[in-house]
C-alpha cells in the first residue's frame, strides 16, 4: 500500500497581488523589519528584492498549513509487482477553501438544497465484516479519518448504482422503491446523507485512475475520488499536465531553489584515499578515532601490511558487485523528482514528501505522469532488493538526543534498519566497513548481514551544528546523492545567521521576539504576561556555547531568565522548533518560518578538518577548559567521587594536572580545567574527550574560552591561583572527601582553614570576623540556621584538629606569592571556591557554617585566658 500525501507546489508570482494583503499581515508577525519597511507601498511599488522576500512568505504559506496554505490532498492506492498505471484522462483541479467549504456544507444541510444535490460515493471504501469503512473529510479537524456505517440493501443498492452511473441524486434515490411515502423516502435519505457516506459531487475532485488491483475492482475503486482543499480566499485551477512536459517555475521564484555541493565528501575522500586506498574499512577506523568507545586506528599511510589486517578486502570487494543501488532513499532525487518515506507499522510505504521541478497539476497522484510513476516504481523495486538495507539515522530516538542544541555523545547505535525486508533491529558501527566506489561515492557495507547499508535522514536537524564525527559522516554519505545540500545560511557569511534545523528540503529558522523588560508594562508576574502576549513557555536565548533552553513552568528556570532580563534590560528570545507543536500557552498557533536560502560554502581551510568539539574564541596552548552538564535526575545518582578517581587516575597516566569547579546557574554543571604539559606527544584532547564519553549521564561537552582565573584582582594575572586550585583537587582526592558525611566534611575544612589562616600572619584575622558580620546583616545566615549551626559546632569542636600540615604549609606559601594589597579579598575568595569544590550543590550551606565556626573558633581565640 502507497500512502501519499504532497503540499502544493505550483507557484505563480502574479498571485501575491491578490493576496498581498494577506501575505503583508502574516509578515507582520514574522518579520517586523520587513513589515515597516513595505507596509504603505503597493506590491508594484517594491524593489525586485523586496518582492523575492515577500514571494517567501507567499511560498512559506503555499507549502504547508499556515494560515494561508494548506496541504493539496491525501491519496491512498494499492500496488504490486504486476501494477502498470498509464493516463487516460485527467480533469483540472479546483481547490477550495476549508471555511467555505465547511459553509456550504452547513447550510446545504440546514436547507432543502440536499434533496436535489447530486452526490457520489466517498474517496476510498471496503466492505469488511459486514460493515463499509470510508475515508471521510472531517470540517472540524480539517482531516481525513476513517468511519464505518453497517452493510444494509438500500447502501448497496447505492453503490451498485453509483458504480454504473457516476454519481446519485435523490429522485434517482425515489425510483428504487414502488411505494414508500414520500416522508419515509426524505427521512431515509437525510439520514443517508447524514452518515456522511455520500459526498457531494461539488465538493469533490474526480481524477480518472486506472484500475490497479484486481481487489480495487471488485470494490469498483477504478476512479479514486477525494478532497483537494488549501485555504485560500477564492478557488484556483491549476494546469493539467499529461504529457510530462516541464512547467518553468516563475523566473522569481526559481533560484530559491538552486542546488550546491557541500564539499564535505569530496575532501574527506582524499584524505580516506591517503590512508585506505579504495578498500573497504571499518567504519569505526575511517571516522577518525573521534568517538566513544571506538578503536584506535593503528594505522599510517605507508604502512599496507597492517592496513589489510584490519579490513575484510576480498569478501566486502566481491560482494559489493552484486548490490548496485546508488540513490539514497533520503532524497531518491534526479532532476524533477523528490521523495522521503517511512516504513509504517505494517511495513507499508509512507510518503512524508514528493515534490517535482515541475507543475504537477495533480500534486501527490502518481498516475499522471509516467516520468514520476517510473521513478516511484524503481524506489518501490529497490526497497524490496534484499541486498540492500536502508537505515535511519538516529538523533531524537534516544533520551541522550532529546536536546539537539546540546553536544551529543556517540552511543555505539546510531543507525536502525528500515527496510521491508527484514525487522527494525540496531546496528552497530562496529560491524560496519566504508569503502568508495568507481564513482568516487562512499558506500557502507555490513560484514555480518553481507548487505549494503544506505543510511536514511528522517530527523529535523541540521548536522553543521553538531561537533559529532560520526553523525556528520552519515550525513554526508545519506546527502551524497541529494542535489540539495544541508549547508545553509542566509544570504550572510556570518554564522550567526545560518537556521538551525533543516526539515526534508526546506530549511526551518526559529520565529525570534524582542522582549523588554521596561515595554513589558502588564501589572502581572512573568509567566502570565507571555500568556498574555501569547509568548512561548519554553523558548531559547543567547547564542551557540552561551545559549541556554529557558522553561517558565520550572522555577529556576523562571528566576535566572528574569534576572537575565533584568540586567541586560531586552533580550531576544527564539523558539523551540524541535518542542511539541508551534503553539502558545494560549493555544493560538505560533507558526514557524520557511527560508528558502541559499548555501554558505566552508572556507578551504576547514573542508580537509573534521570538526569535533565546538570552536572557541580564546585558546591557551597551556590549558584546555571544558563545560559539562548532566541529564535531569542523573545527578543524583551519580558517583562524582569515582568520577573524579578516576579522571584523576588518568591524568597521572597522561602527566597532566586538572581542576574543577561547580555551577548551578542556571543548571547544576562542572567546569573542569587541564593543565597541559609540552612535553606531552599523545592527543590529550582525544583521551579525555574518551574518557567523558564514556559516561552516558552526561548530556553536554563542550569547550569554553580560556580566561586567567582571578585576573580581576588589580587587573592582574596570578597564576598562583590555578596553582592552588589544582592543589585543593588532589587534597580533596586524596582524602576520599566524597564519600564522608556532610557534617565531617564541615569538621575537616573548618580545621583546615582555622590551620591555615589562624597563624597566617600576613592577613588580619578580623577579616573572618568582618565578612561574618556582614552575612548576618544581609540576613544570609538567618536565626534559624545559627541555632543549627551552633548545635552542630558544640556537637564536635573538641574534635578540631589539623591533620594534614603538609597540605596547609604548601597552602600558606602559595597565598604567599599573592601582593599584600588586596590580599583579604583573594583569601575570601579562595576560601569560596575550595568550598564549592568540596560540597558541590551543597556548598551555598556549608560556606556558611564553616564561617560560624570559624567565627566561634576566633572568639574563642581572642577571648580565651593567655
Amino acid at each position: 500500500m502507497l500512502i501519499v500525501r504532497s503540499p502544493i507546489l505550483h507557484f505563480n508570482f502574479s498571485e501575491i497581488d491578490s493576496h498581498y494583503d494577506l501575505i503583508l499581515n502574516k509578515i507582520k508577525h514574522s518579520s517586523s523589519s520587513l513589515y515597516h519597511s513595505i507596509r504603505h507601498r503597493e506590491i508594484k511599488e517594491l524593489t525586485t528584492f523586496e518582492k523575492n522576500k515577500v514571494f517567501k512568505y507567499y511560498l512559506r504559506g503555499r507549502y504547508r498549513a499556515t494560515p494561508f496554505g494548506g496541504w493539496s490532498c491525501m491519496g491512498i492506492a494499492e500496488f504490486d509487482n504486476d501494477s502498470h498505471l498509464e493516463v487516460s484522462s485527467i480533469n483540472e483541479i479546483s481547490f477550495r477553501d476549508y471555511s467555505s467549504i465547511h459553509e456550504d456544507f452547513v447550510q446545504l444541510m440546514a436547507t432543502d438544497a440536499h434533496l436535489v444535490q447530486t452526490y457520489s460515493l466517498p474517496s476510498v471504501w471496503h466492505l469488511n465484516d459486514g460493515k463499509y469503512t470510508f475515508l471521510e473529510f472531517d470540517f472540524e479537524s480539517k482531516k481525513y479519518k476513517w468511519s464505518s456505517i453497517d452493510r444494509n440493501p438500500v447502501l448497496d443498492r447505492i453503490i451498485s448504482y453509483c458504480k454504473k452511473y457516476g454519481s446519485l441524486q435523490k429522485a434517482s434515490f425515489k425510483g428504487f422503491f414502488d411505494d414508500a411515502y414520500e416522508e419515509e423516502m426524505d427521512e431515509m435519505w437525510s439520514s443517508i446523507i447524514g452518515t456522511g457516506f455520500l459526498v457531494p459531487a461539488n465538493f469533490l475532485t474526480t481524477l480518472s485512475f486506472p484500475l490497479v488491483t484486481d481487489n480495487a475492482k471488485e470494490n469498483g475503486n477504478s476512479h479514486l475520488s477525494y478532497f483537494i482543499d488549501s485555504i485560500l480566499d477564492s478557488p484556483t485551477t491549476l494546469k493539467k499536465s499529461i504529457r510530462g512536459e516541464l512547467d518553468k517555475l516563475p523566473e522569481e521564484a526559481a533560484y530559491l531553489f538552486e542546488a550546491y555541493e557541500s564539499g564535505y565528501l569530496k575532501e574527506y575522500s582524499k584524505t580516506f584515499r591517503d590512508q585506505f586506498d579504495d578498500r573497504f574499512t571499518p567504519f569505526c577506523m575511517a571516522v577518525g578515532n573521534m568517538g566513544r568507545n571506538l578503536p584506535d586506528p593503528q594505522v599510517s599511510s605507508g604502512n599496507k601490511e597492517l592496513r589489510k589486517s584490519n579490513v575484510l578486502y576480498e569478501e566486502s570487494r566481491e560482494e559489493i558487485k552484486l548490490l548496485p543501488q546508488e540513490n539514497s532513499a533520503l532524497s531518491y532525487q534526479s532532476e524533477i523528482f523528490n521523495v522521503l518515506f517511512r516504513l509504517g507499522e505494517n511495513q507499508q510505504l509512507i510518503l512524508e514528501h514528493f515534490s517535482v521541478g515541475f507543475s504537477i497539476g495533480l500534486n501527490g497522484r502518481f498516475g499522471h505522469c509516467p516520468r514520476v510513476y517510473g521513478k516511484l516504481k524503481g524506489l518501490i523495486n529497490d526497497l524490496k532488493d534484499k541486498n540492500v538495507i536502508y537505515a535511519d539515522i538516529e538523533t531524537f530516538d534516544k533520551p541522550e538526543y532529546n536536546n539537539i542544541l546540546k553536544h551529543k555523545p556517540v552511543t555505539e547505535y546510531v543507525l536502525k534498519t528500515i527496510s521491508p525486508v527484514m525487522k527494525e533491529t540496531d546496528l552497530a558501527l562496529k560491524d560496519l566497513l566504508i569503502g568508495v566506489d568507481s564513482k568516487n561515492k562512499f558506500i557502507l557495507y555490513h560484514k555480518i548481514l553481507k548487505k549494503r547499508i544506505i543510511p536514511i535522514i528522517h530527523s529535523a536537524f541540521n548536522y553543521r551544528l553538531t561537533t559529532n564525527p560520526v553523525l556528520t559522516l552519515l550525513y554526508e554519505i545519506a546527502n551524497q546523492y541529494n542535489l540539495n545540500s544541508k549547508s545553509f545560511a542566509e544570504f550572510s557569511d556570518s554564522q550567526g545567521n545560518c537556521p538551525r534545523i533543516t526539515f526534508k528540503n526546506f530549511i526551518l529558522s526559529p520565529r525570534t521576539w524582542n522582549i523588554s523588560y521596561e515595554k513589558l508594562s502588564i501589572d502581572v508576574d512573568l509567566k502570565k504576561a507571555f500568556e498574555i502576549l501569547n509568548y512561548p513557555h519554553q523558548f531559547l536565548f543567547g547564542e551557540f556555547d552561551k545559549e541556554f533552553y529557558i522553561d517558565l513552568n520550572e522555577r529556576n528556570s523562571l528566576e535566572f531568565f528574569e534576572t537575565e532580563l533584568k540586567k541586560k534590560g531586552e533580550i531576544i528570545i527564539k523558539e523551540c522548533l524541535w518542542d511539541h507543536d508551534f503553539t502558545g500557552q494560549n493555544g493560538k498557533s505560533i507558526y514557524p518560518q520557511w527560508n528558502y536560502t541559499k548555501i554558505l560554502e566552508k572556507p578551504e581551510a576547514e573542508l580537509s578538518v573534521i570538526p569535533f568539539v565546538n570552536a572557541i574564541e580564546k585558546e591557551n596552548k597551556k590549558w584546555l577548559y571544558f563545560k559539562i552538564f548532566f541529564f535531569k535526575n542523573s545527578v543524583e545518582g551519580f558517583s562524582l567521587d569515582n568520577f573524579f578517581l578516576k579522571l584523576d587516575k588518568m591524568c597521572k597516566k597522561l602527566g597532566i594536572d586538572f581542576f574543577y569547579i561547580a555551577y548551578s546557574d542556571p543548571v547544576f554543571h562542572l567546569r573542569i580545567r587541564f593543565r597541559l604539559n609540552e612535553a606531552i606527544k599523545k592527543d590529550v584532547e582525544k583521551e579525555i574527550l574518551y574518557f567523558l564519553y564514556g559516561y552516558s549521564e552526561l548530556s553536554q561537552i563542550s569547550k569554553a574560552p580560556y580566561y586567567p582565573e582571578f585576573s580581576k584582582y588589580g587587573k592582574k594575572q596570578y597564576p598562583i591561583t590555578e596553582s592552588v586550585f589544582i592543589l585543593e583537587t588532589a587534597y580533596l582526592l586524596k582524602n576520599d572527601f566524597f564519600n564522608k558525611d556532610y557534617l565531617d566534611r564541615v569538621v575537616i575544612m573548618t580545621d583546615l582553614f582555622q590551620a591555615i589562616f589562624f597563624e597566617f600572619h600576613e592577613i588580619r584575622i578580623d577579616v573572618f570576623r568582618t565578612y561574618y558580620d556582614t552575612l548576618i546583616k544581609r540576613n544570609i545566615i538567618s536565626t534559624e540556621d545559627r541555632n543549627s549551626f551552633k548545635k552542630d559546632y558544640e556537637s564536635y569542636q573538641e574534635n578540631l584538629s589539623t591533620e594534614d600540615t603538609d597540605f596547609c604549609d604548601t597552602y600558606r606559601k602559595l597565598i604567599k606569592n599573592y601582593p599584600i594589597k588586596g590580599l583579604d579579598k583573594v583569601i575570601l575568595n579562595h576560601m569560596h571556591v575550595f568550598i564549592n569544590r568540596a560540597f558541590l550543590e551543597k556548598s551555598a550551606r556549608a560556606e556558611n557554617q564553616i564561617y560560624y565556626n570559624l567565627n566561634r573558633l576566633l572568639l574563642k581565640l581572642i577571648y580565651s585566658p593567655k
